[in-house]
């Protein structure tokens, strides 16, 4: 199926050649599935059966009601943790429950390492609360096989089931959790324990959908904390799923972990955004209540809110734009110096020893035929060219990232590549980079139209690429390299990206358009063909 601007185009089997005439009119209906959404309207109704307002409607009322575990952690098996004070803060908080019936979050920014100290937290629970029963969830397959991971290696063993629904490909099962998922090699085919065998298990490992089968279970009470990583990314709806019915406000302590200034939940209806769907429980938590928020002295409240700020992931002149715009200038730069210093003297870096440039392209941003979507072949051949000189650095086609906005820019830069056998390169959107990483990073922001003035570009339509979130997600992305390619003429009429701009600028950290770059006639003609 290809999908135009204002037009879909449907390909049909060959029976269908022996009875087609002219001008035949066909019905086409387009049928989702309800069982997700039937989830959530069940869910919807266990919150009020169960009273869950604590969980959904916080307030410092509420905070702290239900009786702590008198437990202080002397060692943590993650040893980098004794170096971290918010993340030993966050566990030992979540240990002995001190926000109970209210939710604690695990606030963190990109590279601060939430994921790790979700489960230190669940290593730590289990170790030393003997009768605790764990939900940990996730909203992709992906993200949860990642928790699993953490937790299958774990020792002394815990007893752990990775639960998957019925339609996951079982190839794709990681092999390391393969034996302690559901799926039966036996019987080729997935098994739901009964009530009595799951709670058996230490650790239940699923996604919030797959969540709500446990319900069905009728295991409200079995839980003692129930952990959702990535929750800023999780519509609420989806979310209460795997809470509506395994939560007991009596007993059980829920840690949500994410980070409300990344990509929330992919809403595409207005209707929807308009009563706010595409507000993750987290961000509503952390906007709207004032329990959450930062108190008189700027200190989040660490009885139920821990920010993280230690920042493993990038090279400190990367992380300082990324804190500078979105998080208040705290993050603490933590990574190995020789490993993100690594591309610091590649002779292309406008300015030695800073690892960000932003090349300026006065390209023109096009579209084919009724497509929606836009491509800038001057900004693919830059791309390319980057590419190419990284290679002759030594960097690999696993180190380097490219994110941009429209998916047919991606597949312009796809096949460019593949013509010069550089497909392994991960060419996507931001959302498919959302908890990714790379030691290098090149964006293609796309967006571009010089027929405008140079006074007119106030004009421009940035469309997805003037998006915080996305922006966020983007830059935060890298390790060791930052290049950024667009026109910045049109960007800088976007005031977030005007600051991120002007620090560029400031630090000379700015190559202007080359011409020998952006258009070469034969890359460039097969580009637009």
């Amino acid at each position: 199926m290809l999908v135009n601007k204002s037009s879909i185009v449907i390909i049909f089997g060959r029976e269908l050649a022996s009875i087609y005439y002219d001008d035949m009119q066909f019905e086409v209906r387009f049928i989702p599935s309800r069982h997700v959404v039937k989830l959530q309207q069940r869910a919807l109704d266990l919150v009020e059966k169960y009273k869950l307002w604590p969980v959904l409607f916080p307030v410092s009322a509420d905070a702290g009601q239900l009786e702590r575990y008198p437990i202080k952690i002397d060692r943590f098996f993650d040893e980098n943790i004794s170096q971290n004070p918010q993340q030993q803060i966050a566990i030992n908080n979540i240990v002995s429950g001190i926000s109970r019936p209210c939710p604690y979050i695990i606030y963190g920014p990109p590279g601060t390492g939430k994921t790790v100290t979700m489960t230190e937290a669940i290593k730590q629970v289990v170790t030393l609360l003997p009768n605790s029963c764990i939900l940990a969830c996730a909203v992709s397959n992906s993200a949860t096989d990642i928790l699993a991971l953490k937790l299958v290696e774990f020792e002394p063993k815990i007893k752990i089931l990775r639960m998957y629904a019925l339609y996951f490909d079982p190839n794709k099962i990681p092999q390391k959790i393969f034996f302690s998922s559901n799926f039966s090699e036996e019987d080729n085919n997935y098994f739901y324990p009964s009530p009595e065998e799951l709670e058996t298990y230490d650790v239940i490992i699923c996604t919030v959908t797959t969540a709500g089968r446990l319900t069905s279970e009728c295991l409200l009470g079995h839980f003692t904390h129930i952990f959702i990583d990535e929750a800023g990314f999780c519509m609420e709806s989806e979310l209460i799923v795997a809470i509506a019915g395994n939560l007991d406000l009596s007993k059980t302590q829920l840690v949500l972990a994410g980070d409300p200034k990344q990509l929330g939940p992919v809403i595409r209806s207005p209707f929807a955004k308009e009563y706010k769907l595409n507000i993750s429980l987290l961000e509503r938590i952390m906007s709207n209540f004032q329990l959450y928020k930062r108190e008189s002295d700027q200190e989040f409240n660490q009885k139920v809110i821990t920010k993280l700020i230690k920042n493993y992931r990038s090279h400190p002149d990367i992380l300082k734009v990324v804190s500078d715009l979105f998080y208040d200038n705290e993050l603490q730069a933590c990574a190995d110096i020789a490993k993100v210093s690594k591309f610091c003297k590649w002779n292309v870096l406008p300015k030695t020893g800073f690892p960000l440039l932003i090349h300026s392209v006065v390209g023109k941003e096009q579209r084919e035929g009724n497509s929606p979507s836009y491509f800038n072949p001057e900004e693919a051949c830059v791309v390319l060219r980057y590419i190419e000189k990284l290679y002759e650095y030594g960097a690999s086609p696993q180190d380097i990232g490219v994110i941009t906005p429209y998916c047919k820019q991606v597949q312009k830069i796809n096949i460019l590549l593949q013509k010069h056998k550089m497909k392994r390169v991960k060419v996507d959107s931001v959302e498919k980079f959302l908890g990714d990483e790379r030691m290098i990073i090149i964006i293609s922001t796309v967006r571009s139209n010089p027929d405008n003035a140079a006074d007119d570009y106030k004009k421009c339509m940035l469309g997805f690429i003037s998006n915080e979130k996305r922006l966020n997600v983007a830059i935060s992305r890298p390790k060791a390299l930052l290049i950024i390619i667009g026109n910045i003429h049109c960007l800088r009429t976007d005031a977030l990206w005007d600051r991120l701009i002007t620090y560029y600028i400031y630090n000379f950290h700015l190559i202007s358009l080359n011409t020998d770059w952006s258009k070469q006639p034969k890359i460039f003609h097969a580009i637009i063909q």
